[in-house]
């Protein structure tokens, strides 16, 4: 596995991103309804007040999992942090890596 950052600008990699947390997420929370990914990449993507960083792990070219973290421009030494993970990759270390 290895760790790379996501490129905000590379709509490919934005759609891999959104795959994994809408995965990850619909299985933690059964009935969620997602933004459309043009919207949650547009949120990634949005200069608003808050700074986005993403981080993927990679298995070959495969994105197994992500770190998304903002940062409010007004609180910078505060920041959340969400990791979901590929539900075909449970407990292999995936998340505490990110």
């Amino acid at each position: 596995m290895e760790i790379r950052n996501l490129d905000l600008a590379d709509d490919a990699a934005m759609a891999s991103a959104y795959a994994v947390e809408c995965g990850a997420t619909a299985h933690a929370r059964p009935g969620w309804v997602p933004l459309g990914e043009a919207a949650r990449v547009a949120a990634w993507r949005a200069s608003v007040g808050w700074q986005w960083l993403l981080l993927g792990a990679f298995d070959d070219d495969d994105l197994i999992g992500i770190a998304s973290c903002a940062t409010a421009d007004d609180q910078p030494r505060t920041a959340r942090v969400d990791t979901p993970v590929n539900r075909a990759r449970p407990r292999t270390g995936v998340g505490p890596a990110l």
